[in-house]
């Protein structure tokens, strides 16, 4: 098969053509092999030229579909063999019940945000009266005004230090900081 394209030094593999030339004539070869048993092959099957290979082949075939093939096939492959029918039936229903369980868990996690939505939303209303009540003053709450004397430290720094340092919830540190006077607005 490689003696096709074979000069005098034969392939040389140190550069690219090398390589390509190998390639080509393997692939032409097994091409031209191809050819060659195909041919054979109708020969035999037109009564022209007889092999013993084909014949022990052609009758080799009515075994693939007996069930004691099929069942050592099946146990040492860890597969199901079945018939196209059957595997499109079996796929249809894994389909079904696939499609079926996620629409059960979409409608179930649609009622669960509904759910929290509304938690948020009374959340939201608690928030906005305490942000609105006259006599914690969370309104006039001014976060970029300075807290401190020399003007290092914004009113938003001293209620994050609160949170971090004494565990403070962020309503409270607005509060507490909004008690000293440069911390709220007009």
């Amino acid at each position: 098969v490689a003696l096709i394209s074979l000069d005098d030094d034969g392939y040389d593999f140190t550069k690219v053509g090398g390589y390509i030339s190998f390639v080509q004539d393997t692939i032409i070869g097994l091409f031209i092999g191809i050819l060659i048993i195909s041919a054979l092959l109708c020969l035999d099957f037109f009564g022209v030229y007889h092999t013993r290979h084909s014949h022990e082949l052609i009758r080799a075939l009515p075994s693939v579909n007996d069930p004691e093939t099929i069942a050592t096939i099946e146990k040492h492959s860890d597969l199901k063999l079945m018939p196209w029918p059957e595997y499109e039936i079996k796929h249809e229903e894994i389909l079904g019940k696939t499609l079926s369980n996620m629409r059960e868990s979409l409608e179930k996690q649609t009622n669960e945000m509904e759910k929290y939505l509304k938690e948020i939303g009374h959340v939201k209303d608690e928030y906005d009266e305490l942000m609105s009540h006259p006599m914690l003053e969370l309104k006039r709450y001014c976060g970029d005004c300075k807290w401190s004397r020399d003007g290092k430290v914004s009113c938003d720094a001293r209620v994050q230090f609160l949170q971090d340092t004494h565990e403070t919830s962020l309503i409270m540190a607005k509060i507490n900081v909004t008690k000293h006077p440069s911390c709220k607005k007009g």
